[in-house]
């Protein structure tokens, strides 16, 4: 009688919390959907930007034409932003006037009905929203600033940011211009309030944050007049956090280096040998991040 006492009583137990896991509902994770990207999924549809005809768009299927969810009207005077966020229900896109004002929009794809959230100045991209805190994050101006989308409130994580490149929940990855105009990557932790100094450089587009991580075309050797200035460069990774720093490339010969677009599957970079120095051949790379190979694409 005991032993069937305890077996009901484990049943009634598992039943409980199956019913409270059932009925906690999981929240959906909000990608970023840019420019220089393929057709990014998140929920039930396929979100791009068109950038022919200066246009948001969806669809159920990856072939399909797709809905206009935004667009830039000819002669306008207000342009759309260079990224949105969506978990497949909802869209979070911007507006901004030539004077500097912005106009942050909330999009539902089921009533195809768009609020404006807020107005302000200065801000141009979205760096992130999390669903949990109902924080939207985007630069403004020189700030990283966190948009409550409930209250309207802005909150200063960050002053004198140069360019933002990605962040997660805890870390956001950013740049620092000095007055010598080199500008140190930094990985900040929202919770503790530290930062972790990545790299130095004197371009701003040799970082990049994808697939969660960050990967940077270090500048191991500096060129000289003896080798026709050409510097020596490789492509590294680092966990968002700066840590677990590996090499994945070799030595790659240019002038400059510069990402020119990722996906959640690649990343593709250039190594200019173009200008002072350079022979005007052109190196185009791609990294695939599931086999974790690095090819010449020309």
């Amino acid at each position: 009688m005991k032993k069937k006492t305890t077996q009901l009583l484990l049943l009634l137990l598992f039943m409980t919390l199956g019913f409270f896991l059932k009925a906690t509902p999981t929240q959906a994770a909000y990608v970023e959907v840019s420019g220089n990207q393929e057709k990014i999924k998140a929920g039930n549809y396929y979100f791009w930007i068109d950038l022919e005809s200066e246009s948001f768009m969806y669809a159920k299927t990856k072939k399909a034409a797709g809905k206009v969810l935004a667009t830039e009207e000819e002669d306008s005077e207000y342009l759309l932003g260079y990224n949105f966020y969506t978990d497949g229900k909802t869209v979070f896109y911007l507006r901004f006037h030539y004077t500097g004002k912005s106009y942050i929009y909330k999009y539902s794809i089921s009533k195809n009905k768009k609020t404006l959230l807020k107005e302000t100045t200065d801000v141009m991209s979205f760096v992130g929203y999390y669903p949990t805190t109902k924080t939207l994050y985007m630069q403004k101006g020189s700030k990283l600033v966190g948009l409550n989308i409930n209250t309207g409130k802005f909150t200063t994580i960050l002053k004198n940011v140069y360019s933002i490149y990605g962040m997660n929940k805890t870390y956001v990855v950013y740049g620092k211009q000095a007055s010598n105009g080199k500008i140190s990557f930094y990985s900040y932790n929202m919770s503790s309030k530290k930062k972790t100094l990545i790299y130095k450089s004197d371009y701003s587009d040799c970082m990049v944050v994808a697939n969660n991580r960050i990967y940077f075309l270090d500048c191991i050797k500096e060129g000289t007049e003896a080798n026709d200035y050409y510097n020596t460069y490789v492509l590294k990774t680092c966990a968002l956090s700066g840590g677990s720093l590996k090499t994945i490339s070799g030595e790659m010969q240019g002038t400059s280096a510069t990402f020119n677009g990722h996906t959640t599957k690649r990343l593709d970079f250039i190594i200019w040998n173009t200008g002072i120095g350079g022979d005007g051949t052109d190196g185009y790379y791609r990294y695939k991040f599931s086999t974790g190979k690095l090819s010449k694409l020309q």
